[in-house]
């Protein structure tokens, strides 16, 4: 019994069988997969029909199976083109060509039994040989010319794509059609050992694991280093073989024996030719990997460049500039943490230009797996992880169509920082070693990224302590001239009291006690103001909230405030609707909001101008109205005027009387009561306050 003869097709039924199975256990039920499984149904039974052939008596029941492998053979270069179509989605431009080849194919079927393919068999040194016919060879040339067409298609495919694992996939399936190819051409020559049952084994198994893996080893890098180090072994042995092979000869007729010079010098060359292999074995990992060792010096020269940079806009652009020159990226941009709120906020990006900028939310899907995981994350997962699923539409929109891969940076277990790259510009893939060389310096560029982040911080923290202190001292310059104001004059009254003789003394004497009277009053406003804001600030005022008839608050304020109104000739209008409802707040606070709005509306209309109060009530809130067609705000002071101390300048350019905190304190106040205070206003044109109360406690 001939084993080597016998035992190859048994090999490949089994091994088909095993992979048959395996893909039959496949969910995924697609084309791709339905003729896969086809083509190895077809590779087991052409393995068996061999081992029946070669397992065969005499030449008459050889013949016999060799007939049926005829067609058997032909269906299998058929299914191979079959395969390429649906594994690389080919439009229907070759739908002729697979319609012609299965027509064949049951051509091929019908006329299998006659004389045209095979009409003898002859005994060779190895076995079984068939004796072509001129129609075997047409079979031979229209099968091949189907698998050769469908090898084109899959390079076709693998150099129009840009996703790396596509990629890899087809280059593991071209070089799996290509095996049998090879194996196949000695099938034509009888007198040569027949090898395509190999060529067979190998498509099988590497096919296999191209079609039912999902993430494969990348098969460039085996290649590389096969041509790498088998050339560096080819150098290097045969310096060493060509040595040998002098020293033998000159020791040819010495009655010294070869083996004792020789042991020593291969020692010796051992040790020589040690930091030639080394130096050789260099300049082939240059030479194969030259995008490897320049991009790799590329993103060193940047984590050395980077971590003298301080400034975080600086850091950003010079950290997507170099990551853009050395993977040759054509668009990328980077999101670091805002300081001020809860995202992470676009702070550089390359190839953008006139894009909205991109911003993604700590609590999105996508932030919470980049901080829980290392490692890019390709946009072609975002499909496969369940955890990503749910990517907000506005997220998934700003980046879908030019993401390639998104890179987490991350620092002592905290998310510093993510890097998204787009295509490359050479419409190449990225390779794994891309990843690699990211990963080296990731952890370093984050701390780099970490380092700005808190001298940023801290440089905020400065600047709003300086500003702390202007402030500081803008308070007790407005203090001091507030009071510095009601102390004159009750100082000037006391004197001239104090000077005053005569008949006239007595009604001097009223006027000047009322003089001191209002020095007093605005002391006392000014300390209380002050206080009041102050408890606003450090959250010690009392509040007392409760129901109250909104009606008779706003009537007693109106109360208070009318005879100034009146003093200013200034007309007054209330349209508030009657009856109010009641509301959950502080009587007194929400009076002293009134208040505060109606005494700025005064102090800022002239005589005889109009002051009007409105009330307009909401399905949740009441909305109240104080305007008036006084001086106005400029558009540039609006934003200041519910900050404590700020006053309104005239056009010409004086401030008016009083210390600013009006304002201020109702502003806080009606925070406090969970409502809104805004302004419009138009120079020269009038102001209009608004505010809002909630009418339930629970809105607040």
């Amino acid at each position: 019994m001939n084993l080597p003869y016998l035992l190859p097709p048994l090999v490949a039924a089994a091994i088909g069988a095993a992979l048959l199975f395996v893909t039959s256990l496949k969910r995924t039920r697609g084309a791709a997969y339905r003729t896969f499984a086809l083509l190895l149904f077809c590779t087991i039974l052409w393995a068996l029909l061999i081992f029946a052939m070669r397992s065969s008596p005499d030449v008459e029941r050889a013949l016999w199976w060799e007939r049926w492998l005829t067609p058997i053979g032909f269906a299998i270069g058929l299914f191979y083109y079959h395969f390429s179509l649906a594994v690389t989605r080919r439009p229907g431009g070759q739908s002729r060509l697979l319609i012609a080849g299965y027509i064949a194919l049951v051509g091929v079927a019908v006329f299998t039994r006659t004389d045209l393919f095979v009409d003898r068999m002859e005994l060779q040194s190895y076995g079984y040989a068939p004796m072509l016919n001129p129609g075997m060879y047409f079979v031979i040339a229209f099968s091949y010319l189907l698998s050769l067409v469908a090898v084109y298609n899959l390079v076709r495919a693998y150099r129009s794509s840009t996703d790396y694992e596509e990629r890899n996939r087809l280059l593991y399936l071209t070089i799996a059609m290509i095996l049998p190819l090879a194996g196949g051409v000695f099938e034509v020559l009888p007198t040569v050992y027949p090898t395509a049952i190999f060529g067979n084994i190998a498509f099988c198994a590497l096919a296999s694991v191209a079609v039912l893996r999902y993430h494969l080893f990348d098969i460039n890098v085996v290649i590389r280093k096969t041509v790498a180090y088998g050339l560096t072994s080819v150098v290097v042995g045969g310096m060493y073989g060509a040595v040998i092979f002098l020293f033998g000869r000159v020791l040819e007729q010495s009655t010294v024996s070869p083996w004792v010079v020789q042991l020593p010098l291969l020692i010796v060359l051992g040790f020589l030719l040690q930091p030639i292999w080394q130096r050789v074995q260099d300049l082939v990992d240059t030479r194969f990997y030259r995008n490897h060792y320049d991009r790799l010096q590329a993103l060193e020269d940047l984590s050395g460049l980077t971590a003298t940079i301080v400034d975080t806009e600086e850091l950003a652009s010079t950290l997507l500039q170099r990551v853009r020159r050395a993977l040759g990226t054509s668009k990328a941009c980077l999101l670091m943490p805002s300081v001020e709120s809860d995202v992470f906020n676009q702070v550089s990006a390359v190839g953008l230009d006139g894009t909205e900028p991109i911003t993604l939310h700590r609590r999105s899907p996508l932030v919470v797996w980049l901080a829980h995981h290392e490692g890019a994350l390709s946009w072609k997962d975002m499909d496969v992880i369940p955890e990503l699923a749910g990517v907000w539409g506005q997220e998934r929109e700003l980046l879908e169509g030019w993401v390639d891969f998104i890179v987490p940076l991350r620092s002592r277990g905290n998310l510093t920082g993510i890097l998204i790259l787009g295509h490359k510009l050479s419409e190449r893939v990225y390779y794994r070693e891309d990843f690699r060389m990211l990963q080296v310096i990731s952890s370093q560029l984050a701390v780099n990224l970490e380092n700005a982040t808190l001298y940023a911080m801290e440089k905020a923290r400065v600047a709003q302590l300086e500003k702390l202190e202007d402030a500081r001292s803008g308070l007790l310059l407005t203090v001091a001239h507030e009071l510095k104001t009601p102390i004159t004059a009750i100082k000037a009254a006391i004197s001239l009291l104090e000077e005053e003789e005569g008949e006239h003394r007595q009604r001097n004497r009223v006027r000047l006690i009322q003089s001191i009277r209002r020095g007093a009053d605005a002391l006392d406003k000014l300390s209380t103001e002050s206080l009041d804001l102050a408890r606003l600030k450090t959250a010690s005022m009392d509040f007392n909230p409760g129901p109250r008839d909104l009606r008779q608050l706003v009537e007693e304020a109106v109360s208070v405030i009318a005879p100034a109104f009146k003093g200013s000739e200034q007309r007054f209008a209330r349209e508030v609707p009657s009856p109010l409802p009641e509301a959950y707040v502080d009587g007194d606070r929400f009076k002293q909001i009134l208040l505060n709005l109606l005494r700025n509306a005064n102090k800022y209309t002239p005589r005889g101008g109009v002051i009007t109060l409105r009330a307009t009530l909401n399905s949740s809130n009441i909305l109240f109205e104080v305007s008036d067609n006084g001086i106005g705000i400029p558009q540039q002071e609006q934003a200041l005027v519910f900050q404590p101390f700020h006053r309104v300048r005239s056009k010409s350019g004086t401030e008016t009387a009083g210390a600013g905190l009006g304002l201020a304190i109702a502003k806080s106040l009606v925070d406090l009561h969970g409502g809104k205070i805004w302004v419009r206003s138009q120079e020269g044109a009038g102001s209009s306050f608004f505010f809002t109360i909630p009418l339930e406690r629970g809105e607040r």
